[in-house]
Parts: structure tokens; C-alpha cells; sequence
């Protein structure tokens, strides 16, 4: 069965494209925005309204197609923010610069605006300006009037007053005790005590008894008697 060029009305752009690279034809997109031409609030984006080939066409014989595609315009919310921050800190005698807010329309972009800005102190009661002679707090209530609609934002901005501070006395810086080291005490080696040498045990004398004379003839002639001799 042959290929042909399908009537792709209806189709979403995804599909459509699928379909040529499947056949690798070369393929590009006609977006139609609001304003152009075939146009319609009612149509989803990404809706194929057609394509610059003849339907039933053998796809071979192609060189390339165009498809023609709705782009929507995606609707958001009309939205008043600030511009800058929500909470703002001034010290007395410091200068308030007032940065203004941004208005975005349901195209998303930014819409030029004045808006009408009304400031009230601490106490309640409404203000010109933001004065930082002295401790105050304001808030700041931005009002725009957008197509028939009321859109409001705050700002808060709190002014303090500067804080003095104390001259410090400076703690003088105590130089560490310094410990000596101990000289460690020599270790004394105990005194050997020394081995008494025995005492040799005597052996007694021989005792000698005095001679005893003999007399022999008229001489007299002396004996002596040795106990203990051999």
C-alpha cells in the first residue's frame, strides 16, 4: 500500500513532526499567533491546522513540508509585586530610596505603572515620607488600578538607632608561671656489707714441765718431761 500524505488537520505539532522523520523529509513549523491569519482562542497550542502539501500525495515525492501550527498565548495572572526588598533596615540618618513596584499583565511581561503609595508610622498615623531622624517603623502600601481590578502590596522599613559601642577594657595578659623542672635525686646504691672471715681456732701450746733433777753419782743431771710430746 502506498504512503501518502495524510490530511494532519487536528493533529498536534508533535505528531505531525514524528510522522516526516519518520520519512526523513525535512520539515519546519508555521506558528500562527494571536493577530495572524487562522487564529483562534478556541484551538489548544500545538494544534496543526494544516500543511503546504497535497493530501494523498505519495510521501516519497515530497522534498520537504510546512506545518502550520497554532500558538497560544499562555494566559497568567495579573500580579503587582515589589521591586526590591519586602523589609528594609535604616539606621538614624541613613537615606530611604524608594524602589517602586512591578506590574505584570496576563501576558507576563511588565507593565509600566503608578502607583498611588500612602506610608503609615508606628503609631497609626499616616505619614508624607519616611523619616530616619529617630526609631520608627513604616509601612508602605503600594495601590495600583490594572484593567478595572485593584492590586495592592507593603513594605515594611524599620529605621534603629545607631548603638554605642562600650570602650573595652583590655584584660592585661598574665605571662604563665613557669615551674622548674626537679633534678631528679641520684639513685644511691646500698653498701655491700662485707663477709666477715672465720676466726682460725688456736691449737694450745704444748705445755713443758720444768726439768727435774737426777741425781747420778754425785751429778746431778736435769730431766725434762714434755706432755703432749710424741
Amino acid at each position: 500500500m502506498p504512503d501518502l500524505v495524510p490530511d494532519m488537520h487536528g493533529m498536534q505539532e508533535a505528531d505531525a513532526i514524528a510522522w516526516a522523520k519518520q520519512r526523513n523529509i525535512p520539515y519546519s513549523v508555521n506558528y500562527i499567533e494571536p493577530g495572524d491569519p487562522g487564529y483562534s482562542e478556541n484551538l489548544a497550542n500545538g494544534f496543526v491546522l494544516g500543511h503546504d502539501q497535497k493530501i494523498n500525495r505519495m510521501s516519497s515525492k515530497i522534498g520537504s513540508i510546512t506545518f502550520d501550527v497554532i500558538k497560544a498565548t499562555e494566559k497568567v495572572e495579573v500580579a503587582l509585586s515589589l521591586d526590591g526588598p519586602s523589609s528594609v533596615s535604616l539606621m538614624v540618618g541613613d537615606k530611604y530610596t524608594e524602589y517602586g513596584v512591578i506590574l505584570t499583565d496576563s501576558t507576563g511581561a511588565s507593565v509600566a505603572v503608578s502607583p498611588v503609595i500612602s506610608i503609615v508610622d508606628s503609631t497609626g498615623n499616616a505619614v508624607n515620607s519616611i523619616s530616619t531622624k529617630s526609631e520608627n517603623t513604616f509601612t508602605i502600601t503600594y495601590t495600583v488600578t490594572f484593567e478595572e481590578k485593584t492590586y495592592t502590596v507593603t513594605r515594611t522599613v524599620t529605621v534603629t538607632a545607631v548603638e554605642e559601642t562600650p570602650e573595652s577594657t583590655a584584660t592585661p595578659t598574665v605571662a604563665p608561671t613557669v615551674v622548674p623542672t626537679a633534678t631528679p635525686v641520684p639513685s644511691i646504691s646500698p653498701t655491700p656489707t662485707p663477709t666477715l672471715t672465720p676466726t682460725p681456732t688456736l691449737t694450745p701450746a704444748p705445755s713443758v714441765s720444768p726439768p727435774t733433777p737426777v741425781v747420778d753419782g754425785g751429778n746431778t743431771t736435769s730431766s725434762a718431761s714434755v706432755n703432749g710430746g710424741v
